[in-house]
């Protein structure tokens, strides 16, 4: 249930007038939630899916193929293969 400010005691401690307020108890804000909590974790699992196929495509190829520059980015982006012990170019070797 959808309430305005004008509804609710001056007293309650709500934002200032003429503000939304959305029960937190109420079925329209659980379903505001549970539709970003959907996105954000579609976005997370389509976002690390894509970091492990780029991964595999990398790691299939030979190793003089690199380093490697991507023409479509104009020469910003460039593509190492490395494999680290623990840590960023071997830091905590």
């Amino acid at each position: 249930m959808i309430q305005g400010i004008e509804d609710q005691k001056s007293d309650a401690g709500l934002p200032a007038e003429g503000f939304l307020y959305l029960d937190p108890a109420s079925y329209q804000f659980r379903k505001e939630r549970g539709i970003a909590m959907f996105g954000f974790l579609t976005f997370g699992t389509t976002l690390a899916l894509t970091d492990l196929a780029v991964k595999k495509e990398i790691e299939a190829r030979p190793d003089e193929e690199f380093p490697k520059t991507v023409k479509e980015s104009g020469g910003l982006i460039r593509l190492h293969k490395n494999h680290n012990p623990g840590f960023s170019f071997g830091f905590m070797k």
